[in-house]
């Protein structure tokens, strides 16, 4: 699976990807990352939050396509 691009709320913080072709929350992207079902990315932990990122070499997350919710 890949990530297409970012679901982002009126403020431009991401809050969800769309992964081959299905959205997904933030939290779902990360539990799918952590099995390893994601190409590209990886899990780090910020406090109590899990987020992804991008791996070296691969393209940013940030960089992708973003979708502003309404």
């Amino acid at each position: 699976m890949k990530v297409q691009r970012r679901l982002c709320d009126s403020k431009r913080h991401t809050v969800g990807y769309k992964v081959s072709g299905q959205w997904r929350t933030r939290n779902e992207a990360t539990k799918l990352a952590k099995a390893g079902r994601i190409d590209g990315v990886t899990v780090y932990r910020r406090g109590r939050n899990h987020y992804i990122q991008s791996l070296p070499g691969h393209r940013n997350l940030y960089d992708l396509p973003i979708t502003i919710e309404a």
